[in-house]
């Protein structure tokens, strides 16, 4: 519709064309019968079946973690591994199958599949806890910061946190400000000098 009067206008479309990208059943890309895409599909069909035993090679066993317990150098606090249906192939992160050398990676082929961390066992993409172990895919934030808007009571904080008794004396009392910085040094040597300069004045 219009912005200014809000009428409805209609839309003309000379053709339209249709990019199917890789999806759980087969993972290539098709634009019609173009034998680039061809080749490609060929590639990545290869690829897939060469990659079916890559956990076997990589002496990954179900049931035990996965090598740092999923976590890469991109996402150091993610314990997972995903599955690519392009390839085939399973990666820590996108970043990591972006660096790969999978002829998909210009497409952005999203990942289906993941494998869990803690119990290495594949099952379909889910922010939710795996299912066999209950493992959580991401490490729980703290409740001081959470982005900015945690919590910043000491008296609700866990006592846990570190920051529960930051600034509090043994017995549990706030500790005052030290006053040492205006005592010694130049700031003392000012306020020494300050003191004389108003008793002389008073004396007079």
């Amino acid at each position: 519709s219009c912005r200014q009067c809000h009428k409805q206008l209609p839309i003309y479309m000379s053709g339209i064309g249709l990019n199917r990208l890789a999806g759980a059943g087969g993972g290539a890309v098709r634009r019609g019968d173009d034998d680039d895409d061809d080749e490609l599909e060929q590639l990545l069909k290869k690829m897939r079946k060469k990659n079916a035993d890559q956990l076997k090679g990589l002496g990954i066993v179900v049931g035990k973690p996965l090598p740092q317990k999923g976590a890469c150098r991109h996402f150091k606090h993610s314990y997972r591994w995903l599955r690519f249906p392009c390839c085939g192939r399973a990666w820590p992160c996108a970043a990591c199958h972006d660096a790969s050398d999978c002829p998909a990676v210009s497409l952005g082929v999203w990942a289906n599949r993941m494998l869990c961390g803690k119990c290495s066992r594949e099952s379909a993409y889910s922010d939710k806890p795996c299912e066999h172990c209950g493992n959580t895919y991401a490490h729980p934030s703290g409740a001081h910061w959470q982005g900015g808007a945690g919590c910043r009571d000491q008296q609700r904080l866990s006592s846990k946190d570190v920051r529960k008794h930051k600034g509090a004396s043994a017995t549990g009392v706030k500790k005052t400000a030290s006053g040492k910085s205006q005592r010694v040094g130049v700031a003392g040597k000012k306020a020494t000098a300050i003191k004389k300069l108003d008793g002389a004045s008073k004396r007079t």
